[in-house]
């Protein structure tokens, strides 16, 4: 069975990223193999990663949400939407979390905040709905800007 939850990576600094998956094995796997190759689109978390070292980082299970989605018989999109609502509830209330990116910046750019229409989460930016769409950014870019009518099933504008 896969695991669907939120997660944490804490490294020895206490700085966390909190992120949400439905498959916490391939999720921990993706997380690593990027931080090892240094390319993981999270910078500060790289240069946790290569500072202190890969085996220093923790990564732990927050919210097991498995019982929660099979007890209401939830497909892989509500699964991921409410894995998503949980993680933005604990970012909204540990703002300060250290390796999350801002919902103004990342990488030093303005993002752009977008809505899915059909579950009206808004995301700080087109990468991270992309993310939680489980697209590339472009494909979600070209259904925010009307360039195609949807991604990943779903409707997508500004927010």
């Amino acid at each position: 069975m896969t695991k669907i939850c939120t997660y944490t990576i804490t490294s020895v600094s206490g700085n966390r990223y909190v992120g949400s998956t439905t498959n916490y094995k391939r999720r921990t796997a993706t997380h690593k193999r990027e931080l090892l190759a240094g390319v993981h689109k999270n910078v500060p978390l790289t240069r946790a990663a290569a500072r202190y070292g890969i085996d220093a980082l923790k990564f732990e299970v927050l919210d097991d949400l498995d019982g929660i989605c099979a007890e209401l018989n939830l497909d892989h999109a509500q699964s991921t939407t409410l894995a998503r609502f949980i993680e933005q509830i604990r970012l909204d209330n540990e703002p300060s979390s250290g390796y999350n990116m801002s919902a103004t910046t990342t990488g030093g750019s303005t993002c752009r905040p977008v809505v899915c229409v059909e579950t009206g989460v808004t995301f700080p930016s087109i990468t991270s709905a992309a993310e939680w769409a489980g697209v590339t950014y472009s494909s979600l870019r070209d259904a925010v800007v009307g360039r195609s009518a949807t991604c990943a099933g779903y409707n997508w504008q500004d927010a």
